[in-house]
């Protein structure tokens, strides 16, 4: 596991804070499931990759419930919501379509799953998992060589033993691009 974080340091590195996109993860889930103002500072899959977490501007860490007025103005280039709350998400979009329709990362079709790994326990495994997706998505030069479902597995064979991105997918859905309102 330091390996896997150190490579994903190392990937980014030398990326300027100012050449690296905004990025926010909601409807991360805490005593149940949550919508999108649900995220964390210092959200480990990005820390991981050294992603530009909008939320750590908030000078907090951990759990934090963000306003959705905040996020308007924060206007993410990437958003990742997790698969646990997502059906929270889809929920209050039907109600309010015009607030997501408002993010630039909505707009510009950036909008990616993340699987929940904080669930009962945290799962570093998928943690990790995460971050590789999340660093393939945000960074794809630096990680064009990474398969996150082929990673995923690795690391997943590393902890527990067994390839289990499958039923990650059969539980949560697995890493995919998400169309809101679709």
């Amino acid at each position: 596991m330091k390996k896997s974080k150190a490579d994903l340091a190392e990937r980014t590195q030398g990326i300027a804070d100012s050449a690296k996109p905004k990025v926010y993860g909601g409807a991360l889930g805490v005593k149940g499931t949550q919508g999108i103002e649900s995220t964390q500072a210092k959200y480990s899959p990005f820390k991981f990759i050294g992603a530009k977490n909008v939320v750590d501007e908030t000078g907090k860490s951990g759990t934090v419930m963000i306003d959705k007025e905040k996020i308007i103005s924060w206007d993410p280039d990437f958003l990742f919501l997790d698969e646990g709350g997502y059906t929270v998400v889809t929920d209050d979009y039907k109600k309010n379509p015009a607030f997501c329709q408002s993010l630039r990362a909505v707009k510009n079709g950036q909008v990616y799953s993340q699987i929940p790994y904080n669930n009962y326990t945290t799962n570093i495994d998928t943690a990790f998992a995460d971050a590789y997706y999340a660093g393939k998505i945000i960074f794809s030069q630096q990680f064009q060589d990474i398969d996150p479902i082929k990673k995923s597995d690795e690391i997943y064979q590393f902890l527990p033993g067994k390839p289990l991105y499958a039923e990650m997918v059969q539980n949560f859905g697995g890493f995919k691009k998400l169309e809101l309102g679709k």
